[in-house]
């Protein structure tokens, strides 16, 4: 209807929260201590951190090369679910720290990391560029071993699948970049006269790229399952 303000993708993650919040009986809210966590943070610390363009001491060439790097380090930031492995197999804290600094050496590497880079992107670079060894040894018999996928092998496989599928979605709409993109869709607005909103731009990234998409299926817990959970815990 004219005059009525469609939903954003914001709007619907706020919304599919309080759902889930809402259809779960083990997951509690306590107003009080969101108020007495908001009161003791450090009003200036947050607004500057909140408004520091990038934690990388690079100095890229243009806006567009910087938004480019900035786009791929949070299109890669994900893999938390294999921190411990990370940890036991690499000097790495975890996946947040392993794309940070992977990210960082792609940057140094003079590679343009746009759509034709990323079309290309092959297992050996993620092995070099983010130091996965997604491949163990295994012994056969004395002296005669094997090269098997390893319990990091899904994580290689999910960074090299997000970059190539990227790539392939940028050559198929026509965009050299990430960074193009975003700054294509922002340039659009200002000449519409519309607002430059973050919200426009999240629902952009997301409705075109599949790796952005971070959605997940939640299943409620069974009746009987949720009444024996308290007991569990017990």
């Amino acid at each position: 209807m004219p005059g009525v303000l469609e939903p954003t993708t914001l709007d619907a993650v706020h919304r599919t929260c309080k759902e889930v919040v809402n259809l779960n009986p083990n997951v509690q809210i306590n107003a009080e201590s969101v108020k007495a966590f908001a009161q003791q943070l450090n009003a200036a610390a947050v607004k500057a951190a909140g408004s520091r363009a990038s934690i990388f001491p690079i100095k890229f060439e243009s806006v567009e090369a910087e938004v480019n790097f900035l786009c791929l380090f949070h299109l890669l930031d994900f893999g938390s679910g294999y921190d411990a492995l990370l940890r036991a197999s690499s000097s790495r804290k975890g996946a947040a720290e392993m794309i940070q600094y992977g990210c960082f050496g792609l940057a140094l590497s003079a590679a343009r990391l746009d759509g034709a880079w990323m079309r290309g992107f092959s297992p050996y670079h993620v092995h070099t560029a983010f130091e996965i060894e997604s491949k163990v040894e295994e012994e056969l018999q004395p002296g005669i071993t094997i090269s098997k996928a390893g319990p990091l092998a899904p994580l290689s496989a999910a960074i090299l699948s997000v970059i190539t599928e990227t790539g392939k979605v940028l050559g198929d709409i026509g965009v050299r970049s990430l960074g193009a993109f975003v700054m294509e869709h922002l340039d659009g607005l200002k000449a519409a006269g519309k607002p430059i909103a973050a919200a426009s731009l999240v629902e952009e990234l997301c409705d075109t790229f599949p790796a952005f998409q971070d959605v997940a299926l939640y299943t409620p817990p069974a009746p009987a399952a949720a009444a024996a959970a308290p007991e569990q815990q017990q």
